[in-house]
């Protein structure tokens, strides 16, 4: 696998836990609604299920259930994902020159723009992407403010997205009031789409990356002792160093072989410097 920042890695680890619950709440709404159909009463149903579950329940919109959770979850999915952005721009080498952002700017926009270099000329599966994560970014705003910011028309990306790969069978995105299950799946497969472009794009270069070893050294969150103890047998540090870099940026060996030679080379320095007494 290529350079993946550690925050998409963990991002990445969200994801699938904020997925998992998102499945099994769709599952259980489902579940709860065929059950209601099913029955002769339904709110008869609704009490006798509230009293055996200590969950006190008079009544429950079922046709608006669905689309209230699938609200809910669109803004936790916008919101792991603005934390996340967040978190990669603090772990960017370059973070401290970013200018600073304009009050008006998207925060996806203002990292991706300095993570690649580049804010426009997208290839168009990337641009639905970004549009999408932008029309769930102000229906989180809808819901937690009272935004009246208007998203690009639901009917208009929904036709663009036919045309993406992993978004082509999904029925999304829909009107705010009519979100669904579906619209979930959308806003976290964009999500993840993007933060492993920012990887692919916004690379860091090979000394960068050794840099940033060296920094999380320097923060207590690595060590490298255990590189300096092999410092000289070539091949045991190479190999170490390569394994290193695969449990922190999930790197191959064959992408991580410049990186190393950059680690090599600084604590070969130190060593120089601070020869063991």
């Amino acid at each position: 696998m290529p350079f993946r920042f550690r925050s998409v890695l963990r991002f990445r680890n969200t994801i699938g836990k904020v997925n998992a619950v998102v499945s099994f709440t769709e599952l259980a709404i489902r579940l709860l609604q065929k059950q209601y159909v099913s029955e002769t009463d339904g709110e008869q149903f609704l009490r006798r299920i509230s009293t055996e579950l200590d969950v006190f329940v008079t009544h429950v919109p079922l046709e608006l259930l669905g689309t209230r959770t699938s609200q809910l979850h669109t803004v936790s999915m916008v919101q792991h994902f603005e934390s996340f952005l967040t978190e990669l721009k603090r772990e960017h080498p370059t973070h401290a020159t970013w200018p600073a952002k304009s009050e008006e700017e998207p925060l996806l926009n203002y990292v991706l723009r300095n993570v690649t270099g580049q804010d426009s000329g997208w290839d168009a599966d990337t641009e639905i992407e970004l549009d999408l994560l932008n029309y769930y970014r102000l229906a989180r705003n809808r819901f937690l403010h009272a935004s009246d910011d208007k998203p690009t028309k639901a009917k208009d990306l929904k036709k663009r997205s036919k045309a993406h790969p992993t978004l082509a069978k999904l029925n999304a995105p829909n009107i705010y009031t009519e979100l669904s299950f579906d619209d979930c799946v959308a806003c976290a497969r964009c999500a993840l789409l993007i933060a492993m472009k920012m990887c692919e794009y916004g690379r860091p270069s090979d000394e960068q990356i050794a840099e940033m070893l060296f920094q999380l050294e320097k923060g207590g969150q690595l060590n490298l002792k255990g590189l300096r103890k092999v410092l000289d047998a070539e091949e045991r540090r190479r190999k170490k160093a390569q394994k290193l870099l695969s449990s922190t940026y999930g790197m191959t060996a064959s992408d991580s072989e410049g990186v190393v030679d950059y680690i090599m080379e600084r604590l070969l320095a130190q060593r120089a410097e601070h020869p063991p007494s």
